[in-house]
């Protein structure tokens, strides 16, 4: 199923995209957009209001190289997940993409923290997803890991003095909140389950990435679940002579 971001306007129709991202003062919306061939994508901006162009963000590359967490169209740097580690683009700076740490692994769901001194992301150790934190823009200094066991879409809270993840639990996921430290060095002071995220008839959507946001107060929170309790029908089924059926509701072409 695609999933788009729609914008509308009286004046053009709407856009497609993922990975929204608001502008702080609420002017603007970003998110991904993907090239002609469908392997290359890039960040763009429009007015929330609907007017104006498409602005891109950042330019083209491959999908595969821009796996984003929670990005802000107000950093300076953004930074995204690649197949290799993490990547980077500076507006106003850079022309292309620039590698900012090869491991030899994909890493996904980068956020910078609102300081821009830490950079949270997800990695898998031992055949499971977890996050870790590393120091901005010196990557390669220190690594802390912050999720006890499995982890997914890291958050900062607005004031850096948390990072929020998702997991698993007995009956679906929940949402986990982390006090960190992060003074000369980060640092992990306590992790606390807030809330679960799912009732007995309702999943998490898919894309980790985007589970879940928190308001500028760091008190509120919004979700994604869809309802699965509908009838569930499995079989084969074998469809004959579609084309004739076809053109005997719509005409013949």
């Amino acid at each position: 199923m695609q999933r788009s971001t729609w914008v509308y306007s009286d004046s053009r129709g709407p856009g497609s995209g993922t990975r929204i991202a608001w502008s702080r003062n609420g002017a603007y919306v970003g998110f991904i957009e993907r090239g002609a061939d469908r392997r290359h994508v890039r960040l763009v901006r429009t007015r929330a209001d609907g007017s104006g162009a498409v602005e891109p963000v950042t330019p083209f590359t491959l999908a595969y190289n821009m796996n984003m967490g929670y990005w802000s169209l107000d950093d300076a740097t953004i930074v995204a997940g690649a197949s290799y580690g993490l990547t980077e683009f500076t507006p106003g700076r850079d022309t292309a993409w620039v590698r900012l740490l090869d491991v030899g692994q994909a890493y996904e769901s980068p956020t910078i923290s609102p300081d821009q001194r830490w950079v949270a992301y997800v990695a898998r150790v031992d055949r499971q997803q977890r996050i870790f934190v590393r120091p901005f823009p010196n990557v390669e200094d220190s690594r802390t890991p912050v999720s006890d066991g499995q982890g997914f879409a890291p958050r900062w809270s607005p004031d850096g003095r948390s990072l929020f993840y998702t997991r698993f639990n007995d009956t679906g996921m929940e949402l986990v909140e982390v006090s960190v430290q992060t003074g000369a060095a980060f640092s992990v002071a306590s992790r606390r389950a807030l809330f679960s995220f799912q009732t007995a008839n309702t999943v998490i959507v898919e894309n980790w990435g985007w589970l879940c946001d928190v308001d500028p107060t760091g008190k509120r929170f919004v979700a994604s679940r869809r309802r699965v309790d509908l009838p569930r029908v499995d079989g084969v089924w074998q469809v004959t002579n579609l084309f004739t059926e076809l053109r005997e509701k719509v005409g013949a072409r």
